[in-house]
């Protein structure tokens, strides 16, 4: 087995947040809505437009901007302003100012520890002063902005939010076991990657892979379904898993993926192969999750 690029980025997001833990909770609360306003393409209609700005190679943006943003439950200005500085504190976000070039057009985002009188241009090297014409907005003084650390901003815009939601909730369920949880990994199979794995939770005694989905179907088609499920499935065998946890932010899976699950699972226990316990997780960051073990399908 091996760390997947997913598995990578989760990893320290991890470390910056102190645990895996903590970075579950920041995908079940209104953080990580907040935090997705650094995406690019994003819209910003409650924003100031002078309160944020899409540089060549981030978002960034002011407290105003992130103060005026929407958020369920809602959050008071001083709990936003301790949250920012925790944050930064961490290095989720990277306080610094956006500036401008004298010899190119290039505006760019410079974090607080390389800000001096003197500054070089990220783009053509020019040498600059921190003066009036340099900064961002027509103010007497420049303005902090944030920037998202690349791999939250990875994370999110991945929909990470999915599988950390899952563990969170499946441990929550484990009464008396207190489960190892993996994040993102490939198994390998002749030094080669065949599958790719959104999480697993380990005990004392069992092993559990999971799929996570923003959507609620595994493959666009029947065959890209059946496809994936197979390579899940070989997957668990591979480990020996006992249980695959198909988890869904969708209300539920779609027929397509339940009628394929079920028949596989039929197939294999008709000719008595190796086949793990298939829950159905539905709902996931909802308020009432669903977990559903998934029966063979009867001739």
């Amino acid at each position: 087995m091996q760390s997947s690029p997913a598995g990578k980025r989760t990893a320290v997001a991890q470390r910056l947040l102190g645990s895996r833990t903590a970075l579950e909770n920041l995908a079940d609360g209104p953080c990580w809505n907040l935090l997705k306003t650094f995406l690019p393409r994003q819209q910003h209609p409650s924003q100031p437009k002078d309160a944020w700005w899409a540089l060549k190679t981030s978002v960034v943006m002011s407290f105003r901007a992130l103060a005026a943003t929407p958020a369920e439950p809602e959050w008071t200005t001083p709990q936003r302003r301790a949250q920012v500085d925790e944050w930064t504190r961490q290095g989720v976000l990277r306080r610094g100012l956006a500036l401008g070039c004298q010899e190119c057009p290039a505006f760019e985002f410079y974090p607080l520890e390389e800000v001096t009188q003197h500054y070089r241009c990220r783009r053509c090297s020019a040498d600059n002063e921190l003066i009036h014409e340099r900064w961002k907005t027509d103010t007497s003084e420049p303005e902090w902005y944030y920037e998202l650390h690349p791999a939250i901003a990875e994370l999110i815009d991945k929909n990470a939010d999915v599988p950390l939601q899952a563990t969170r909730y499946l441990r929550q369920q484990t009464r008396g076991m207190r489960p190892l949880v993996g994040a993102e990994f490939e198994i390998l199979r002749d030094g080669q990657p065949f599958v790719e794995i959104d999480f697993a939770l380990a005990g004392a005694e069992e092993i559990w892979l999971g799929e996570a989905k923003k959507g609620p179907a595994l493959g666009e088609s029947h065959r890209d379904t059946k496809r994936e499920l197979g390579k899940l499935l070989d997957g668990c065998k591979t480990v020996a898993a006992h249980r695959l946890i198909l988890a869904t932010a969708a209300p539920q899976w779609n027929a397509a993926t339940t009628t394929v699950a079920r028949q596989e699972l039929h197939g294999l226990h008709t000719v008595g192969k190796y086949a793990p316990d298939i829950y159905l997780l539905s709902a996931v960051g909802s308020a009432e999750p669903i977990l559903e073990l998934l029966t063979p399908a009867q001739n």
